[in-house]
């Protein structure tokens, strides 16, 4: 029951229904620079039992945002689809980290941008929507509004995040109903996600009437991922599809409490001190009883003790060529610390973005082949580009 996954989606991921999940028969997910095993897609179920949630957690401060210059490093040598260190550290393993936090104070608040409301709002009814990058699931219940009708599928590289939608399932429910009851309800409303990298979506080619891609592409740290990724997008979705792709702006807004300098930056993000003590349980160089008022410390030092580890194998990394990786070297200049305050209590890590310029969206679009840029504007502080395919790309 803990792999169980609705028709449609097992139809869109190639899965039989009997064969085991974690064997996959569509295109396998990017490894690391350090060519490590990346989780197989449509695991959490399984995964979920006997394993202890996150529950790292996080606000945002943006009083001290970094530019950084290293992690734009490009290389024809080098596949879009590995996912390059400031990206595995600044994005992926950030969210993981973060996420129920992030899921308490931006997932519940139930914040979506108008934009992507219209465009799913203007599918027709019954619509098949990949959310590529849907993080906690904040636009789920609005595709599933019997007014709409759509059909959602979500993936998301990080498995932190995902676990968050299972919980928000969950919680609809407040267990005045028989267990046996309570629990089928749980599994109805359990919704189609899978671990999976924007830039090698696990779903078939052509089987998605349109695509949902928002606050995703920021968080690439290349051109060239950016071009698979909207090529990826363009696979998946059916010849007539269309595709929603919303990113942070360089422009900010006046009453924006974000102003960017640069376009590559690294934005703090600080963990909130009652969260602290739970953070530390899921660190395992962590043994015995560590007090909250010690906590962040504890754990700063255990997650830096653990980056250095990681780091240094990425660093003794090669390319086929016997070439150092530019990658690995990007992840050297970049500090994969995360910091801790004593004087407020605070674990301050840092996320990587790259914030769009006015028409950057739009370039990118029409260097992507069978996709015919449709709609592009601006809305509180983001940019957004509406494309339709063409042409069948496989």
């Amino acid at each position: 029951r803990g792999k169980r996954l609705s028709l449609t989606f097992r139809t869109a991921l190639e899965v039989d229904g009997f064969t085991d999940l974690a064997v996959r028969k569509c295109r396998g997910l990017p490894q690391t620079t350090a060519e490590k095993p990346t989780t197989s897609i449509a695991t959490l179920g399984k995964q979920d039992q006997g394993r202890t949630i996150s529950n790292d957690t996080t606000t945002v401060d943006t009083s001290n945002v970094t530019t950084i210059t290293s992690c734009t490093t490009t290389s024809a040598a080098i596949n879009p689809k590995r996912t390059p260190p400031t990206e595995l550290h600044h994005v992926q393993k950030l969210y993981d980290a973060i996420a129920v936090q992030w899921h308490h104070t931006r997932g519940k608040r139930g914040v979506i941008w108008p934009s992507a409301t219209t465009f799913l709002t203007s599918l027709p009814r019954g619509s098949l929507v990949a959310d590529v990058g849907c993080g906690d699931g904040k636009y789920f219940a609005f595709c599933q509004q019997k007014s709409l009708g759509l059909v959602v599928l979500g993936t998301d590289v990080s498995q932190g995040l995902l676990k968050q939608t299972i919980h928000k399932a969950n919680d609809h429910f407040d267990g005045s109903s028989s267990s046996a009851t309570t629990s089928k309800r749980s599994q109805r409303t359990r919704p189609n996600v899978a671990v999976g990298d924007c830039v090698n979506i696990p779903l078939r080619s052509c089987s998605m009437d349109a695509v949902l891609c928002v606050a995703v592409l920021h968080h690439l740290s290349t051109r060239d991922r950016r071009l698979q990724a909207l090529r990826e997008m363009t696979r998946i979705v059916k010849t007539g599809g269309k595709v929603h792709v919303q990113a942070w702006a360089l422009e900010q807004e006046e009453k924006s409490r974000r102003k960017f300098k640069d376009r590559d930056v690294f934005v703090p993000f600080n963990v909130q001190p009652r969260f602290l003590k739970q953070m530390v349980q899921d660190l395992p160089d962590l043994k015995g009883d560590i007090s909250a008022k010690n906590a962040g410390e504890a754990y700063t030092d255990a997650y830096n003790t653990l980056q250095q580890q990681e780091q240094k194998e990425e660093e003794e990394t090669t390319l086929p060529n016997n070439q150092p990786s530019s990658h690995a070297s990007s992840s050297t200049a970049t500090n994969n610390k995360v910091e801790y305050n004593a004087d407020k209590g605070l674990v301050t890590f840092q996320r990587y973005c790259h914030v769009y310029k006015k028409g950057e969206l739009e370039e990118l679009v029409r260097e992507t082949p069978g996709l015919t840029l449709v709609e592009s504007g601006y809305e509180s502080s983001n940019h957004y580009v509406v494309a339709c395919k063409d042409t069948d790309i496989t």
